[in-house]
């Protein structure tokens, strides 16, 4: 098939390195234009909606959004800021997300520095951010502590060795601070020949949730803007497909909420797989309608909570069912000269009809584990066969991985 796999494994050593600091464009000048500028703060923004997990239960909201201003900053002057070898713990010494967590977790005084050092800033968004956070924490030592304590949990990922080893890679070029280009861009996924995995084993896909994120938002971005570049004729390309496992421990991604409808006109296409319907409801909330609503294909399987079965049951609807109601009635009384029988006898029917589901909740929950409900917009609902590919002796076949060479 001549196909062309990027294995983005961060707990193996053999892992593609992709540098999120590297998404936001950018031509590093001292003086960048307008338009520059309009290119830097968009990427920026993108990027920090993904590396905030926001916190739906907690009854202070402006923590998160106060960390998600401060990651604005401090991610795009990681980004374009002048890089030192050596020097004060304030300044940059790589463009890396674990530089960015480095910077925010400096000590008051560092930390101060630095903030002075952003002041002075040719780019608004991190100038103007600098000055403000520089004056609410002086002499605010609850501010601090409560900003420092918010970032620090949506950042320590990126302070893992395993993490940082995927995410960064020096220049080969000696004396070039600058990092390596990316081993990888998601826009060469359009031609159809290319296949990116993400391991994350099991057991570290929740501690994984904002690395997860980061790069399955940005995968949708690149696309999305690599979709523009796209001739008009060119109508042989095929959609890129994105298989999403356990999609909720992605938390909510904004970035999917917000394109879902017409996504599929950038040439992609979403596969969600989900335990249950609560999964969804808990990470997005009344969004999961939404998301439900502007899937083509659902497939149920293997169904074991009632919410789930509950959903699926309505979403069958309903059969009419015509009942019958039977009456025999008889009467007695003298008799008369007519008859020698005083007893008169009746007969009747009445016909109904109600509706009941066309599978019950608990019907639902009962279906053979080798069945399945698949619904598509405008056809009605199937019910047939789940099969498994390692019952087919062709599939079973394919799916092993040739012994290395």
């Amino acid at each position: 098939m001549q196909q062309k796999v990027y294995r983005f494994a961060p707990f193996e050593s053999n892992t593609f390195v992709f540098n999120p600091i590297l998404f936001i464009r950018t031509s590093l000048s001292n003086e960048p234009t307008a338009e520059e500028l309009a290119t830097e703060e968009l990427d920026v923004l993108d990027l920090a909606k993904l590396l905030i997990v926001p916190n739906k239960k907690t009854n202070e909201p402006i923590w998160d959004e106060t960390a998600n201003s401060v990651l604005i900053a401090f991610v795009l002057y990681v980004r374009t800021a002048k890089l030192y070898r050596k020097g004060s713990a304030s300044k940059v010494r790589e463009r890396s997300m674990r530089e960015v967590r480095r910077l925010l977790t400096l000590g008051e005084e560092d930390f101060i520095v630095l903030l002075d050092d952003m002041s002075k800033s040719k780019r608004p968004l991190i100038r103007e951010q600098a000055t403000e956070l520089k004056g609410n924490l002086l002499g605010n030592d609850r501010f601090f502590l409560s900003l420092k304590a918010t970032v620090s949990h949506h950042t320590a990922i990126w302070s893992l060795t395993a993490i940082h080893r995927a995410t960064y890679k020096p220049s080969t070029t000696p004396g070039d601070l600058e990092p390596a280009p990316n081993d990888f861009d998601f826009s060469e996924m359009r031609s159809g020949k290319v296949s990116f995995y993400l391991v994350i084993p099991p057991q570290k896909i929740s501690k994984c949730q904002p690395l997860l994120r980061v790069i399955t938002g940005i995968a949708l971005i690149q696309l999305q803007n690599s979709h523009e570049l796209l001739s008009e004729q060119d109508t042989d390309t095929p959609p890129v497909l994105f298989l999403l496992d356990e999609f909720p421990q992605l938390g909510h991604m904004q970035v999917i909420e917000e394109n879902l409808a017409f996504i599929a006109g950038y040439g992609v296409r979403l596969w969600f797989f989900i335990q249950d319907l609560g999964q969804l409801y808990t990470a997005y909330g009344d969004s999961s309608r939404t998301i439900l609503a502007n899937t083509e294909y659902k497939s149920f399987f293997g169904i074991v909570d009632i919410e789930t079965a509950a959903y699926v049951s309505r979403y069958l609807g309903e059969m009419p069912i015509d009942t019958y109601s039977y009456n025999n009635g008889r009467t007695e009384g003298s008799a008369n000269w007519n008859s020698n029988d005083a007893q008169n006898k009746s007969y009747s029917v009445s016909t109904s009809t109600i509706f009941r589901p066309l599978l019950s909740p608990d019907q639902v929950l009962c279906l053979p584990r080798n069945k399945q409900i698949i619904l598509i917009k405008g056809l009605r609902a199937i019910l047939c066969d789940l099969i498994r590919y390692c019952d087919i002796d062709d599939l079973k076949q394919k799916s092993r991985i040739p012994p290395q060479s």
